[in-house]
């Protein structure tokens, strides 16, 4: 190879190698949030905390992996019930090729709570299965979720089963890829007598990049994570089996945004 033509490729090579590496990351990896605020949360007990705006969930990263999350809207192990407004209730995460597992533990003066463990099994890198699963002697039914995926690619419907109730959610995306509806309809384990349908909206989305696709694992954050905008706005309704309305509710979020155009949750 002539020498000119040698040092004419190099020369490629290293602007190709400056660009690379200049590369903005990709979407879902913009930013790591130090923090998340609770008033961006929906907790699984939305009737009782959604319209909470105490507390914080914080992070610690080894590399792009979260390996910890302390407070925010952790469940008391063997409980079921969310701690927001504590620093002392934690997850550490362990990951094995296909498999997460979240230990849930807590050091808080005068309560003594017991270990809780969560494993997460994926399938091309979605998640396949939830089981949390129960320490507690009055509970000993383990809690399992079940995922399924359209033909997007995204998560279409999710089957639950807990102690003796099962429940099935349905999903329903917008054509900007953003999480539109859920419905939930809760039943006896063994029965398809309908007890509960609970009907979740989500809309006000904006155009700014998604930062918590990467957050999935706690159920706090699952909404959140499953669209390519953020929504501001979120409504449920609560109808009971005889098609009375049991409850409802309505969050209207501000948003704030920082220098780069993204969300800042920790406002």
């Amino acid at each position: 190879m002539p020498k000119q033509f040698s040092l004419v490729l190099i020369a490629v090579l290293l602007v190709a190698a400056c660009r690379k590496s200049n590369t903005p990351p990709p979407p879902d990896n913009i930013i790591r949030p130090d923090s998340v605020f609770a008033m961006y949360l929906l907790p699984d007990m939305r009737t009782a905390s959604l319209f909470s705006t105490i507390g914080t969930a914080y992070f610690t990263y080894n590399g792009n992996q979260i390996i910890k999350r302390a407070g925010g809207a952790l469940p008391i192990a063997g409980t079921g019930y969310p701690i927001i407004a504590t620093k002392q209730v934690f997850d550490t995460l362990l990951y094995d090729n296909n498999k997460i597992t979240i230990i849930t533990k807590a050091r808080i003066d005068g309560i003594t709570i017991s270990p809780a463990e969560k494993v997460i099994l994926l399938e091309n890198g979605k998640m396949k299965q939830k089981i949390l699963y129960s320490n507690n002697p009055d509970r000993p039914s383990n809690d399992t979720s079940f995922y399924f995926y359209g033909p997007d690619n995204r998560v279409a419907k999710v089957e639950r089963y807990y102690g003796l109730g099962k429940e099935l959610r349905l999903f329903t995306f917008n054509d900007k890829g953003n999480l539109q509806e859920v419905i939930s309809t809760f039943y006896d384990r063994h029965s398809t007598a309908v007890n509960i349908t609970v009907t979740e909206n989500f809309s006000d989305y904006d155009n700014a990049v998604n930062t918590l696709k990467n957050y999935w694992m706690w159920s706090d954050f699952y909404y959140r994570s499953l669209s390519n905008n953020n929504f501001a706005k979120y409504s449920f309704t609560q109808v009971n089996a005889d098609n009375t309305q049991h409850s409802n509710g309505t969050s209207n979020m501000t948003l704030h945004y920082d220098s780069n155009g993204w969300v800042d949750f920790s406002k």
